[in-house]
């Protein structure tokens, strides 16, 4: 009776590590499916996993059967275990660290240089955030000596990983510029613009005045939590002629700049860079670069490369009488 039992308990326990070994790969190949995160950890430590339930269903093999097949095929799973085990996950973290390191020519058809190719590595790992739906409203008047701008600025940030990311407000202008902060504030938290709010010099860079807000943990998009920050400031430009470049701190999809009013003789345009890019302006009012208001761009702007550079000068046709220094 007892052999009996025992030539029917073990199939029974070898059949059930079987199908949980199945069950493991199918987990495995389901985390290699999903966010990058959790691919990493599949790809590296559940073939360990699988080499441990291997490695025991062999122990209980070799101690539950006193059959001579039974115990010969236990010795051969316990060393496919441990070989699984010990092997396995070292290999697959070899094999993906060697193929990340040049995968470069694979995907655009041509070898890079090695600064480039760290530059796009960077881009591609520090992109956790990003901005959409920027709105930025100015006015234009006349000052002594010169033009102020005054500047409305919304945008909403998105996370779209799957932990929350710290997010700090940021803004920076040359010194000659000029700016000044009026407010800033999250429309998630009536707190966030309390106390004061100032530019300053940017250390080791006194000609850069910047400021920085506090930092907001932004959590992720699935989450439904939405993030939308203002900020209200100006900046001033001797004469009536200038041009402002608008640098971008983090990449941006769909940029609107909008006159609310400038002074009537004053020309003022506004265009993105690179300007290869297609530019489409909303369906209430089509593109005028001589005197239209408003300026739409769907396309993406990529944090401290692209821009959007705003220029006016009075109107051809007008007799602007200069500031009075």
């Amino acid at each position: 009776m007892g052999s009996y039992s025992h030539l029917v308990i073990c199939p029974i326990i070898s059949g059930a590590f079987f199908i949980a070994g199945v069950l493991v790969l199918v987990v495995d190949a389901f985390d290699k499916w999903r966010a990058a995160s959790w691919k990493n950890f599949g790809q590296r430590w559940v073939g360990a996993a699988i080499g441990a339930l291997i490695a025991a269903a062999a122990i209980a093999l070799r101690y539950l059967s006193k059959d001579s097949l039974w115990r010969s095929v236990s010795e051969a799973l316990f060393i496919a275990g441990v070989l699984t085990l010990t092997v396995d996950s070292f290999v697959k973290w070899r094999l993906v660290k060697d193929a990340s390191k040049d995968i470069f020519h694979h995907i655009v058809g041509f070898d890079l240089p090695g600064p480039i190719k760290d530059r796009l590595k960077q881009i591609i790992h520090t992109t956790t955030l990003y901005r959409k739906d920027m709105e930025m409203i100015c006015t234009f008047s006349r000052i002594n000596g010169g033009i102020q701008l005054d500047f409305e600025i919304k945008f909403e940030v998105v996370n779209p990983t799957r932990s929350s990311l710290p997010f700090r407000q940021y803004l920076a202008y040359e010194k000659s510029e000029k700016p000044k902060l009026e407010s800033i504030a999250l429309y998630q938290d009536t707190s966030y613009g309390e106390g004061p709010a100032n530019f300053g010099p940017r250390e080791n860079e006194e000609f850069l005045l910047e400021y920085e807000g506090k930092e907001v943990k932004i959590k992720p998009e699935k989450s439904g939590e939405r993030y939308i920050f203002t900020s209200r400031h100006s900046l001033k430009y001797p004469g009536d002629s200038g041009f402002h470049v608008h640098t971008f701190s983090l990449s941006t999809i769909g940029f609107a700049f909008k006159l609310r009013s400038h002074p009537p003789d004053l020309m003022v345009t506004a265009t993105a860079h690179p300007i290869e890019i297609d530019i489409e302006t909303y369906p209430t009012k089509p593109a005028n670069y001589a005197s239209t208001e408003l300026w739409y761009f769907e396309k993406l702007f990529m944090a401290f490369g692209d821009d959007v550079r705003i220029r006016w000068e009075p109107r051809a046709d007008s007799k602007v009488e200069p500031n009075p220094a």
